[in-house]
């Protein structure tokens, strides 16, 4: 069986990635990677959280004497589910459990619902409205997306959107894990 590090190292050349990539994206220094791959030294679970967060992985993967299948279905009744009351938002999560980079979700906006968020540094943000209407704002920009229309946000950009609209508003959302609230 693999060690830690060997797993680690072979993730990171099948994606073909460097240790800098790595190294940026889970806030780690190359030189610790580095070490970590040759098992020379240990990694607190916090710190391999943020390599598996990178990844898209569960930490299990790491550990797991088997691969993860090729295919998973996740069926409509077994969606991850949750309800932000304030924002008048229902989210159900569109892939498996512990499947975390990127992270898609099917969303309904309910008349009046707001939201507001903040694209992550390292990523980019896909919204697909599937039905009804959806004002969005990107910076000082403002837009009225129709089921079809797609809005496409990139790094560190400041997004929010509102169902003006009379009838619930269903969108699919696509974005890396990390993203936040503006303070």
């Amino acid at each position: 069986m693999p060690t830690l590090g060997e797993r680690i190292r072979a993730l990171r050349q099948e994606r073909k990635y460097t240790l800098h990539d790595v190294s940026v994206g889970a806030d780690l220094t190359p030189s610790f990677l580095s070490r970590l791959e040759r098992d020379k030294v240990n990694i607190s679970v916090a710190n391999l959280r943020k390599i598996a967060n990178y990844f898209g992985v569960p930490m299990t993967y790491f550990f797991s004497s088997e691969e993860a299948p090729a295919v998973e279905i996740v069926r409509a009744g077994a969606r991850r589910k949750l309800r932000a009351e304030a924002e008048k938002l229902q989210v159900q999560g569109l892939l498996p459990e512990g499947e975390f980079h990127p992270d898609a979700f099917e969303a309904i906006v309910e008349p009046g619902g707001r939201s507001q968020f903040q694209a992550s540094r390292e990523g980019r943000t896909l919204l697909y409205v599937i039905e009804g209407v959806l004002t969005c704002w990107v910076g000082e920009e403002h837009y009225q997306l129709r089921a079809g229309d797609t809005l496409y946000i990139r790094n560190g950009t400041e997004y929010g959107w509102e169902n003006t609209g009379l009838a619930k508003t269903r969108l699919l959302l696509i974005q890396p894990l990390g993203y936040r609230a503006p303070a």
